[in-house]
């Protein structure tokens, strides 16, 4: 919740960790070759604040969605 107000955050380019680990759902997108390493990263499952993407392997409706230059260098292409 925004402080001082009543309504809801719905959308947000920057929204904080409890806002979006409380959403329904999350889309995760990721696009060019500069996301490689943190699309892996993500992948490796580990969470930590050092990686605070990693905080959505504690939500249960997570899609993410990588195009062909950001899934590029993971086993097996996109």
């Amino acid at each position: 919740m925004l402080e001082g107000t009543a309504d809801r955050v719905t959308r947000g380019l920057t929204m904080g960790m409890r806002d979006i680990l409380g959403a329904r759902r999350i889309l995760l997108l990721a696009f060019g070759e500069h996301k490689a390493e943190p699309i892996r990263e993500l992948l490796t499952k580990r969470v930590t604040t050092q990686f605070p993407a990693s905080f959505l392997w504690l939500h249960q409706n997570v899609t993410c969605i990588f195009d062909q230059a950001a899934a590029a260098s993971l086993a097996g292409g996109a």
